[in-house]
């Protein structure tokens, strides 16, 4: 007897794969003998909730991450997703983690985008993306590593992969062939390359990931018997460290830290920041002190502001006046010595709008000289009586 990952029924044999995937090479002239990394062709979907055997890889992975993030508010972009991942996620996420699809063609996704150009989802913006199955549809395979590279998060993790042939020493590519064409060569009559090991991780590596491969070991015997996984099945996860990390503990360990420290930090410092805000919602024009400089909130959603700042030798007022709604009037750099007020100020404010709206995402990608600024005013900033 198994037990399915995703849905935790006892299974005494998993669905084989339609036969169509297997005949149709065939039909359309294929001589190649295929030796697939991660199908089982024999035990393929589970008959409860139809999560296929890459699904069920995907989650030995998830499973100890969720667990681990689930005091966490981390961001997940789930590329052409799979029914039975986004349940599994749903399911074992906590209720900080905020979950979205992308895809081209299906219609209930937070994103309707081609995984080649992403332009709607800015630079850093997730902390895991899952890209299962996707890349071998693509015309240009390696923009579409780059647009994860770009919109990963740069302590994140991604889960990519790809039906990969172990008999296959280089990859066979080409995009405009017939569906026919494309079942004789590519295996699939949607697919436009079938890819060889090397070259897969080789382009990955090109783009600048590390690629860091979980096999059999790292998961358990047990816990592939329990799924149907052929002992060749192997989990692509990628990041952009330079780390030497090569076992699923250190990895998953390494992703935790980082954003504990980020979350730890943040959470110290909300109960301060909501009450600076409370305030200045209930009194338009409520001053805030800090320093020799006083910041002014001319209305509630604080989409304009003024700083005053006074000289404290000369007693001389300096007005500063900016939008923070215009991207170029928003500063978060410092002077050397810490000590520019202005900037200082300007990163105050914007980093008040970042709360009062609840998007902490942005104070997270600062860098943790920029950070410990901020920490530093929130800690003499008070508000006046």
């Amino acid at each position: 007897m198994k037990k399915c990952i995703i849905c935790k029924n006892n299974i005494e044999k998993y669905v084989a794969i339609e036969k169509k995937y297997l005949e149709l090479p065939l039909k359309y002239g294929s001589k190649q003998k295929s030796r697939s990394e991660t199908l089982n062709a024999d035990e393929y979907s589970c008959p409860f909730c139809y999560a296929l055997d890459r699904d069920r890889l995907c989650a030995l992975f998830l499973q100890e991450l969720l667990e681990k993030t689930k005091t966490l508010e981390i961001n997940i972009l789930d590329i052409a997703p799979s029914g039975a991942i986004k349940k599994f996620i749903y399911s074992n996420s906590g209720k900080d983690t905020n979950y979205y699809t992308a895809d081209l063609y299906m219609e209930d996704v937070d994103y309707r985008l081609d995984v080649q150009d992403m332009k709607d989802i800015s630079n850093e913006s997730f902390h895991l993306v899952i890209c299962c199955h996707v890349l071998e549809h693509v015309k240009d395979d390696k923009l579409a590593m780059k647009e994860i590279y770009r919109i990963l998060d740069r302590n994140g993790l991604a889960i990519i992969l790809v039906p990969l042939d172990l008999n296959q020493t280089e990859t066979d590519e080409e995009w405009g062939l017939t569906e026919a064409e494309n079942w004789r060569r590519f295996g699939q009559g949607d697919h436009v390359r079938k890819y060889a090991k090397i070259d897969f991780v080789n382009r990955l590596k090109e783009v600048g990931f590390k690629v860091n491969e979980m096999r059999k070991a790292d998961f358990g015997e047990e816990n592939y018997r329990q799924n149907a996984l052929t002992d060749t099945s192997t989990l692509y996860i990628v990041d952009k460290n330079l780390n030497n990390f090569s076992k699923k503990r250190e990895l998953i360990q390494n992703f935790v830290d980082n954003y504990k420290q980020d979350f730890d930090q943040m959470n110290r410092i909300k109960g301060e920041i909501n009450y600076w805000i409370d305030c200045c919602k209930e009194h338009n024009g409520q001053i805030l002190i800090w320093g020799w400089g006083y910041f002014v909130c001319e209305n509630s959603r604080y989409t304009k502001a003024k700083i005053v700042f006074q000289n404290h030798l000369s007693m001389e007022e300096k007005v500063f006046a900016f939008d923070l709604q215009k991207r170029e009037d928003i500063q978060t750099t410092f002077g050397e010595n810490g000590n520019n007020y202005y900037y200082s100020g300007i990163a105050l404010s914007y980093a008040l709008n970042i709360f009062e709206n609840g998007t902490y995402n942005i104070f997270l990608k600062l860098r943790n000289s920029e950070k410990e600024n901020l920490l530093l005013i929130y800690k003499e900033f008070h508000v006046s009586n």
